[in-house]
């Protein structure tokens, strides 16, 4: 089991490593979801595990959408123009089974946080930011775009579309860009 303290020193190396490694090597784009996770550690829905399963992995439910949050807030985001914030795709962990400690369910009050946690990450990926106190600052927007997650547009994500595709192939992930 981690501790708060850990967890957070154990970040601080990760996020200044990468920082490092991106300046040294001219790195443009990186998706530090771990930064997202850290966020949402920083808030009151962190648990006694550090929101994972077994010390180490992350739990199914909050931690896994939150991850999921900042990649789409990295790769989608900037081409559809939809943010991931006031999504309403939410993830029951209860009916996962698992051996492992119980995961936090997505529900109404708490995907907003990992959301803007996630937001937050993209924004500031070396800095840890308590979302509830961004939130309690700005609030809730009333006029979020209400998209789908796995959907842009209401069109399912599967098969390639138009603009930027990430595509995972033998080789690796691989962007491609389709021009109908």
């Amino acid at each position: 089991m981690n501790t708060e303290h850990s967890a957070l020193e154990r970040w601080k190396l990760i996020a200044s490593s990468i920082e490092q490694l991106t300046k040294d090597y001219d790195i443009k784009f990186i998706i530090l979801y771990g930064t997202a996770v850290q966020n949402l550690r920083a808030s009151s829905y962190n648990n006694e595990y550090d929101l994972t399963r077994d010390g180490s992995h992350l739990g199914y439910g909050l931690a896994r959408y939150t991850a999921a949050c900042c990649y789409y807030q990295s790769l989608i985001a900037p081409r559809s123009g939809i943010s991931v914030i006031g999504n309403r795709t939410k993830f029951d962990a209860t009916k996962v089974k698992s051996d492992y400690h119980s995961s936090i369910s997505v529900v109404d009050s708490n995907a907003y946080i990992a959301q803007l946690a996630a937001d937050l990450a993209t924004k500031h990926p070396y800095e840890c930011i308590n979302p509830e106190e961004v939130a309690s600052v700005v609030g809730v927007p009333s006029s979020v775009r209400q998209e789908s997650i796995f959907s842009i547009q209401g069109l399912p994500m599967n098969g390639l579309r138009k603009g930027l595709n990430i595509v995972r192939t033998a080789q690796g992930i691989v962007r491609k860009e389709i021009r109908r």
